[in-house]
């Protein structure tokens, strides 16, 4: 993906890849791409989405009923959009889902709300306040990830509830941190906190981040009660490299680390990537790639191989099609 020398700024304040339209984004990935697009273009206001078709199939895999499905939704087919505005200083998104049931049923499909916000750009980034959104952290959490799918990072607080946000980029040098008033954006009521410092240019970038979480109203004392991680990448023409590692505490004391590796190529339309994942309870391998037919509709794949001892449901299989618009 080309990009003006202001677009690449605010794309790595954002923790977005570089090459993010030949990876599978999140809903809320999108949403901040959407976002960033809007301030660049300078116009007030702005409609987007994308409809996608596809899901995934898990070897014994079981429905919540205990019957056989190996092949569900997985949150895939369905559609999201995003409703953008600014006027000088002021930012404000409005962006949902909407997914349909593991069994494509209609009839317990999701429609989630997964931002809502406003901000005010200032010298230094933008700082927001809103009912839900993405937490600072979650920008650059798997920032080094370039497989498809089924990458790891941390397990950070994602969408979060009655939040405050900073972030901001300088001369390369970024920088954001949110405080959240519900963790899990359930309803629960668990506060905490993160943020990251980084540097990235166009060769190579680097981030490290750090999550407290109050024990008050945590679901769980095998919950995150605080987590680091550190990030990064490296780029060779049309190969990048990504590596990131992260420790998570729990609040019964028992901590875990995670290491995550991964390689993207680029091949004009086509995009090829591998990953390695090493944790507490398990290792695996991920290999894909997408190809985009046209600038606005692409086909992602990618197939994940647990090689844990102890796992029963050994392959995985993701498969999507989406268009953008």
């Amino acid at each position: 993906m080309k990009k003006t020398a202001i677009a690449l700024a605010l794309t790595l304040a954002a923790g977005t890849a570089v090459a993010a339209d030949v990876t599978n984004q999140s809903a809320s990935e999108r949403a901040r791409e959407s976002i960033i697009d809007l301030i660049l273009s300078g116009e007030e206001f702005s409609v987007g989405g994308q409809v996608a078709v596809g899901g995934e199939y898990k070897e014994g895999r079981v429905d919540a009923a205990g019957e056989k499905e190996e092949f569900h939704n997985y949150n895939v087919t369905g559609f999201d959009l995003f409703v953008n505005y600014q006027k000088g200083n002021v930012l404000g998104q409005f962006a949902t889902e909407f997914d349909l049931a593991e069994d494509y049923s209609s009839m317990d499909a999701k429609f989630t709300v997964i931002d809502t916000w406003v901000g005010y750009k200032t010298g230094f980034g933008v700082a927001s306040i809103g009912y839900v959104g993405d937490s600072a952290l979650d920008a650059v959490d798997g920032a080094s990830d370039q497989t498809i799918e089924y990458g790891a990072s941390a397990n950070d607080a994602s969408d979060v509830r009655q939040f405050v946000k900073f972030e901001g980029v300088q001369e390369g040098f970024k920088y954001g941190v949110t405080y959240y008033g519900d963790r899990n954006a359930d309803a629960t009521g668990q506060k905490g906190f993160n943020g990251y410092v980084g540097f990235a240019n166009e060769m190579f970038s680097v981030n490290a981040g750090y999550e407290n979480n109050d024990d008050k109203n945590a679901a769980s004392v095998e919950d995150v009660e605080q987590l680091y991680l550190i990030n990064g990448t490296v780029t060779f023409g049309q190969l990048t490299i990504g590596a990131n590692y992260s420790n998570e505490e729990a609040f019964n004391g028992t901590d875990a680390d995670l290491i995550y590796v991964s390689a993207g190529y680029t091949l004009g339309d086509l995009y090829l990537a591998g990953g390695y994942k090493d944790n507490e309870d398990k290792e695996a391998v991920n290999f894909g790639g997408s190809y985009q037919i046209t600038n606005k509709l692409a086909y992602l794949m990618d197939v994940q191989v647990d090689l844990s001892d102890n796992q029963d449901d050994d392959l995985a299989v993701f498969a999507k099609l989406a268009y953008d618009f």
